[in-house]
């Protein structure tokens, strides 16, 4: 049995490349940002002045997450959050069950 295969124009090609180059450019403005806040994160905060931004850090430095995992406050916001999405979760189950 043979197929039909439909036949792409000129037209269907140049709108999948202006599609495929927007998603390209979207998806790079949103990983761009997240792997600068990264790459930021975990380098000393004297190397990130002098040198700016790179893709990947030159130098590790992990002490300011180890000063905000020792910090008590931290803790305590992470049980808030916590706390927060189990009691969320649990009135979405309930509202959604008696609603069904």
């Amino acid at each position: 049995m043979k197929k039909n295969k439909i036949k792409r124009t000129t037209e269907d090609v140049v709108v999948d490349v202006i599609a495929y180059t927007f998603l390209a450019l979207l998806s790079l403005s949103i990983i761009l940002p997240f792997c600068q806040v990264i790459t930021i994160s975990m380098s000393p905060s004297s190397v990130v002045n002098k040198t700016g931004f790179h893709l990947f850090p030159t130098s590790l430095d992990f002490n300011g997450y180890r000063e905000i995992i020792a910090n008590d406050n931290f803790l305590h916001s992470y049980f808030i959050t916590i706390m927060r999405t189990i009691v969320g979760v649990a009135c979405s189950i309930l509202i959604t069950m008696l609603t069904a």
